[in-house]
């Protein structure tokens, strides 16, 4: 527990628990304090995983987006924590697969949702043909998530869209196998799904020959194409991100830029924290950066 300086008053801020496993992200228990009627919240989501590639072109993973607001509590009672991890990296190979979205974080009382922050979509798995696939991910909202990118002349329309304030972003199409829309807290997931690079905490999951996983959020992003496979091996298109969503007063939301987080001067913000996971030529893809909550009293 560490004490901060905000203006001339001090708040006590409580740095959420942020370890992981395959199966889940972290979730915490938030008892508030007597005498305590509001607290301030902070958080960002998971940033998406990098596409691994067989060839060159291959996507980064867009980052999570921000969101925090001022909510009413009641002292003693108990709000959930959510802190969305990054998308798993692609995996490099002949069948090379996308990455997964990463997944939001937020802080909830039961079933529902005070303020999510959203997770980035994955970063398509690239080819080996004439620069065709391989797309980045969309960054996380804000309250409406970025679409994929498209990268070459590949299904123009393979990329997956954002998820907005009343419905999942949609998944892209014109590919082979297209992926899956996102939905309420999931991102869709990627063509071609095969379960085995997983998002996170509402992260879509991502498929083969470069389909992505849409991010998590209030609504999640749309999971994109896959591409062709064998001698005309051409990649996948970025993912949607999910987009974010808040309640309370002072509200305020904010989308990554790229796969670079948002606000990054923050006093709270931790070093590498909801970065969407690099690209790499050499087929060896990056995870995207795990999410944070910040609760303020």
């Amino acid at each position: 527990m560490t004490t901060f300086m905000l203006g001339t008053f001090p708040r006590t801020a409580f740095l959420v628990p942020t370890t992981f496993s395959t199966a889940s992200a972290s979730t915490a228990d938030f008892v508030v304090p007597m005498n305590v009627g509001s607290i301030k919240v902070k958080a960002w989501g998971g940033g998406g995983g990098g596409g691994g590639t067989y060839g060159s072109y291959v996507g980064a993973g867009g980052a999570g987006g921000f969101a925090s607001a001022i909510l009413a509590v009641t002292p003693g009672e108990t709000l959930l924590v959510y802190v969305g991890g990054g998308g798993r990296a692609g995996e490099g190979s002949a069948n090379a697969s996308g990455g997964s979205g990463g997944g939001w974080s937020g802080i909830f009382r039961s079933t529902t949702p005070l303020l999510i922050a959203a997770g980035g979509g994955g970063g398509a798995g690239g080819g080996d043909k004439d620069a065709r696939g391989g797309g980045s991910g969309g960054s996380g909202g804000g309250l409406t998530g970025t679409n994929g990118l498209v990268q070459g002349t590949w299904a123009p329309d393979g990329y997956g869209r954002g998820g907005t304030q009343s419905a999942g972003g949609a998944a892209g199409t014109g590919g082979n196998n297209g992926g899956a829309a996102g939905s309420y807290l999931q991102g869709g997931y990627g063509g071609d799904n095969n379960g085995v690079v997983s998002g996170l905490n509402g992260g879509g999951s991502a498929g083969l020959y470069g389909a992505a996983g849409g991010g998590g959020g209030y609504y999640g992003g749309g999971g994109s194409i896959r591409g062709n496979g064998g001698a005309e091996d051409y990649g996948g298109q970025g993912a949607g991100g999910g987009s974010s969503y808040t309640t309370g007063t002072s509200a305020q939301t904010q989308a990554g830029s790229g796969y670079a987080a948002p606000l990054t001067d923050d006093a709270h913000y931790l070093q590498n924290r909801a970065k969407g996971g690099p690209a790499n030529s050499l087929g060896i893809a990056g995870k995207g950066g795990d999410g944070l909550v910040v609760v303020l009293i």
